[in-house]
């Protein structure tokens, strides 16, 4: 019993998490609500997961959720695959503007060369 009470207060602290940052992050806030919610009610009743699983031709409700976190994990890495791909590509372009935007003309080089130069 003390697991189930621990487990719930982890799901619940991730819902009030997702629940904290809904304004930033709609899609994915309510689904870790949802998804913690549903976690909740399955750590309670966890003969449902092997009737759901039996219904589904799975053996045990355990191989069910293993599977489901499966899903989740390879979706979640696809996700973090995409947000740094996006963030390579704005980085590239942020490069090549700043590499455009503070380059120098040849005649002015040599001007700027000139002045840094002490006097003798």
């Amino acid at each position: 019993m003390s697991i189930q009470i621990l487990l719930t207060a982890c799901f619940g602290a991730v819902a009030l998490y997702a629940l904290a940052q809904h304004s930033r992050i709609r899609i994915i806030a309510r689904g870790l609500i949802l998804l913690s919610l549903t976690a909740i009610f399955f750590v309670w009743n966890p003969g449902l997961t092997s009737l759901i699983a039996g219904f589904l031709g799975i053996g045990r409700g355990t191989d069910l959720v293993m599977y489901f976190l499966f899903v989740l994990l390879v979706f979640q890495l696809l996700v973090l695959h995409l947000k740094l791909q996006n963030q390579l590509v704005l980085i590239t372009r942020l490069a090549r503007r700043f590499a455009i935007d503070s380059a120098r003309f040849p005649e002015e080089a040599a001007g700027a060369d000139s002045r840094d130069e002490p006097q003798a």
